[in-house]
């Protein structure tokens, strides 16, 4: 993208968007008898996100508006006010992201 000039919007999930599969969320967090509350402040839900984005947020970091990379924004879920109503997870996903991508400074939320 940096490459050709591209600006890229970051949008890391945990729900992406209507459009893909169950909007991008795996499928196995259903495939129990007791599934997980999905995009909700329930904590083993927040945990797996925070667990997928303790991988890919540290590889993103790099290409960062503010590391002279082509990331200049990032968005934290997609049409949840469709969905739900919950501020206490959408606040925990962004000092998630927040944390994950180096600090206030750096982070282009």
């Amino acid at each position: 993208c940096q490459e050709l000039g591209l600006d890229v919007l970051l949008r890391p999930g945990p729900y992406i968007c209507a459009e893909w599969d169950f909007g991008g969320l795996p499928w196995w967090l259903l495939d129990r008898s007791d599934p997980v509350p999905l995009r909700s402040s329930d904590p083993e839900f927040l945990g797996r996100v925070e667990t997928w984005w303790n991988e890919l947020l540290p590889r993103v970091r790099p290409f960062l508006a503010a590391n002279g990379g082509p990331i200049i924004a990032a968005q934290i879920e997609n049409e949840f006010g469709y969905w739900g109503s919950d501020p206490a997870y959408l606040e925990r996903l962004r000092s998630l992201l927040v944390c994950g991508l180096g600090g206030a400074e750096a982070c282009p939320l």
